[in-house]
């Protein structure tokens, strides 16, 4: 008998430090890594935004991809089931010298992969987030994040993002704008200080076209952006890859504190608490409170 209560206390000391690795083992998160397809023979390949620096043109897609699996990683490790929209050799985030021009291999799109045209490739992400929403939306959270880097107003530097426009502004809105503030990493206007547009409805392919409202397109930065100095913030920023993990974990923080949360089942703690008391009786309640909380 002694060693029955032991066992079950040792279960529900021990459950706690399981629970803290599983925070988000309610949810499935779909990762779009932004640009970076394509179609061999069929449709041009896609590097998104470009800019040039001294060794060469830097493309938006490298720096999306590579957010991405920063992001897939931390999401993983708090329990959460990952899905990309984008298929590569490799998965694995790196570490390049921001004076470097990183090797780009274009990868294949997962549900259409040899698209039709341009816009069909656009389908092809969104048909991924649909098809994991309708498979997973029953017993899971399902959050669909298009990751970006814009090239924009010069004026503007920071992190934005968009969600659909034909539903209610989600709860999540809220709670990535204060995790945006609550880094520093909100988008403002260089020349005041402002914030200015850090979340907006808008109608882009890969959130209009979708059935989940908790869908969204994150601008991780500007790559145009020009400050008084005349350097570019939001440039060096994408090019650190210390800046790349903060935003990660920036979106990670932000999934952990989302509202909505799909209520789990009666934690395995608690239900070793409520045998562990059952076993031990009135009297070695009794006990225990005497001898530890007297």
């Amino acid at each position: 008998m002694k060693n029955v209560l032991l066992f079950f206390l040792l279960l529900f000391l021990t459950s706690s430090a399981v629970n803290a690795q599983d925070e988000l083992s309610d949810l499935v998160l779909v990762i779009d890594p932004g640009h970076g397809d394509r179609a061999w023979g069929v449709v041009p390949g896609d590097p998104g935004a470009t800019a040039q620096i001294a060794a060469g043109t830097l493309q938006e897609c490298t720096y999306t991809w590579d957010t991405a699996m920063r992001l897939k990683r931390l999401a993983e490790e708090k329990g959460a089931t990952v899905f990309l929209t984008l298929e590569g050799e490799e998965y694995e985030s790196h570490d390049w010298p921001p004076e470097q021009i990183p090797e780009w291999h274009y990868k294949t799109l997962v549900d259409f992969p040899e698209p039709r045209s341009e816009y069909e490739a656009l389908l092809s992400r969104v048909s991924t987030g649909n098809r994991r929403y309708l498979q997973y939306s029953y017993s899971h959270d399902v959050v669909f994040l298009s990751l970006h880097f814009d090239s924009t107003n010069p004026d503007l530097a920071g992190v934005s993002f968009y969600y659909p426009t034909w539903c209610e502004k989600p709860r999540f809105v809220d709670t990535l704008v204060e995790e945006l503030r609550a880094s520093g990493r909100a988008r403002q206007s260089l020349r005041t200080g402002l914030e200015i547009g850090v979340a907006k409805p808008y109608q882009y392919a890969v959130l209009s076209q979708t059935f989940n409202p908790e869908s969204y397109l994150v601008e991780l930065g500007n790559m145009r952006s020009l400050d008084s100095q005349g350097s570019n913030p939001d440039l060096w920023r994408m090019r650190d890859p210390g800046v790349r993990e903060e935003y990660a974990r920036l979106l990670v923080r932000a999934l952990v504190k989302r509202p909505e949360r799909v209520k789990p089942a009666p934690s395995l703690r608690g239900a070793c608490l409520l045998l562990f008391l059952l076993l031990l009786g009135v009297r070695g309640v009794r006990r225990v409170y005497n001898t530890y909380f007297r």
